[in-house]
């Protein structure tokens, strides 16, 4: 991006079987993929990312604020410099 190194997670918010995303469901999930991002941008070795961005689809727009209010919840060192992407895949079935 910009002629520098971006890292990029995808991951789909959901809760089968209901799909309805709890807060605490939310948070676990922003929580281990903003985590792994860190780890893993430690462990390669031939490259420094600029930014690590974590993409995330949301079957709802309700799905989509409750990411936001949890991202809040996430601790700092955690967030690092992470930038998170919600997209909302309203009637895009095969995503999921």
């Amino acid at each position: 991006l910009f002629e520098h190194a971006v890292g990029v997670s995808v991951t789909r918010a959901i809760n089968w079987p209901t799909f309805a995303l709890q807060p605490a469901d939310a948070y676990r999930l922003l929580f281990k993929k903003l985590r792994a991002i860190q780890i893993s941008s430690r462990n390669v070795l031939n490259m420094r990312w600029r930014k690590q961005v974590l993409h995330v689809w949301v079957r709802t727009y309700r799905d989509a604020q409750t990411l936001e209010e949890q991202y809040a919840a996430i601790p700092p060192e955690v967030r690092g410099n992470s930038v998170v992407l919600i997209t909302l895949a309203n009637g895009i079935d095969w995503i999921w």
